[in-house]
Parts: structure tokens; sequence; C-alpha cells
């Protein structure tokens, strides 16, 4: 399958599992899933096949009382001036992914080699370096409550208890199925989605330190990497938070590059 045939049929997929979230929730919904599939799947260049970065979240307010494009407010994060909370540290983590694989140098999985971020006139955020990059155009997004929410922080009672909903679980499974992600990073909290989406139990997966991304499981078959982090808005530094998953990474590097 070429990659343009590819982009069709995850642009199918997405529209039909969109409009079931819409038909589930009736109300104000995020429609997330891949931000950019050109993005995503590199598609100008046919012999390339860059590591599918899927970040699976809580929940989020979304900009209007109808059914949103998630991919709006991953676009052009810096629209709320509070962009950096979260978004900081997923740039930093996507970019250092995508340019050691590129590079095939472990410099990139280290924070303090990464660039210098960037705000354009746009409101996207970018690395200036040596050609201009948009990081979270590259990456899949994935909040487990969909519904708008004007909270200033989630309820994990209420976060958990979403995910238990059957027509969510189903929701989530298909999504994650036509993303098809290579490496998962779970900063929701929610052990139920990191033991699903992996098949197996959360006991399985290997404890691995107290900030940043605390355990992971790496399937051999399917060459999937499951990492199970910390919020990246949660009061971490970004030194401690990135390199904590690059540290996951490397451990796999051989794997990943397959």
């Amino acid at each position: 399958m070429t990659k343009e045939e590819l982009k069709a049929e995850m642009e199918k997929k997405e529209s039909i599992i969109h409009e079931e979230i819409k038909n589930f929730y009736q109300k104000s919904v995020g429609l997330d899933g891949i931000v950019s599939i050109d993005d995503y799947l590199d598609i100008n260049n046919p012999d390339s096949n860059p590591l599918k970065i899927l970040w699976v979240l809580k929940e989020r307010a979304y900009p209007s009382d109808e059914a949103f494009y998630v991919r709006e407010c991953i676009k052009y994060p810096a629209d709320n001036p509070k962009w950096y909370k979260t978004f900081k540290k997923m740039c930093y983590v996507t970019a250092g992914i995508l340019e050691w694989q590129n590079s095939k140098d472990d410099k990139h999985l280290s924070f303090e080699n990464q660039f210098k971020l960037e705000v354009d006139e746009e409101h996207q955020v970018y690395y200036k370096s040596p050609q201009p990059f948009l990081p979270l155009n590259h990456i899949a997004f994935l909040n487990i409550k969909k519904l708008n929410s004007q909270k200033r922080m989630s309820n994990p009672v209420e976060i958990q208890a979403e995910y238990a909903k059957p027509e969510v679980k189903k929701i989530l499974r298909e999504q994650f199925d036509y993303i098809n992600p290579d490496i998962i990073i779970f900063g929701a909290h929610v052990t139920k989605i990191a033991e699903d989406f992996a098949g197996i139990s959360f006991s399985e997966y290997t404890h691995f330190g107290e900030d940043g991304a605390h355990d992971y499981y790496f399937d051999q078959k399917k060459n999937k990497l499951f990492i199970y982090a910390d919020h990246p808005a949660r009061i971490i530094s970004n030194n401690k938070y990135c390199n904590s998953i690059f540290n996951v990474i490397k451990i796999f590097k051989n794997e990943l590059l397959r």
C-alpha cells in the first residue's frame, strides 16, 4: 500500500469514528486523532518510515459549543497563552525522537541537546533549525474524555469512570487501531487503557522511575513501545520529564530503528 492509499484509508476510518463520537456524546466534543496525516506519514518522502507517536491524555476545554477538531488546537497551541504547560514537553519529546530516528545520532535523545522552540505569528510552535519543524504536526493525540470541560483540573475519578464506559473503550480502541502507532505515551494516569492497548496486565510493565516515565512495555511481535508517564503538565522539570522518556527509547533503539 502506498502512502497516498494509506492516507485515504486513514481519513475514511477517522471520519467514521468522528461520527461515532458525535453520535455518542451529542454535546460539545473534541474530535481527536492524527494531527496531520501528511506529516505523520511523511507523505512527501515515499521511502521514509517515520516512527509514529501517539500521546494519550485526559480531557480539555474546546473553543466551541459544537464538535471541534482537536487538530486546530494542536496545530496552533500558542493561541492559548499557557500552551507551554502541556505542549512544551510534548514538543521536546516528539522532536527528539524524530530527530534521533532521522540522524541515527543518540545526542537527540537528551533534553540538553534539544533545539530552542519558537512561536510564529500564527501561534504555531516550531524549531528554527536547520529546516523549520513543527513537532506537534507529527503526532497523533487522544483524550480519554472527549466532552468539553471547563474545569481547571481534571478529576482522576471522572477520567477513570469515562474509560470504564464500553462505548468509550470501543471508540478509543478503534482510534488506536487506525492510528497504528509505534510509540504510545500514556499521560492520563489510567492503567486500564495501558493494559488494553498493550494487551497485557499492568503488572507486566517494567517499573522505571518516579518522575516522568514510570513504566514501560515493549511488544516484540508488533514492535510497539508503550510508555506509562506523568501528564506533561505536571510540575516536573523539562529535563527530568523528557530524559525519562528518552531513556526508555534508548533501551529499545535497535528494535525501533528496524
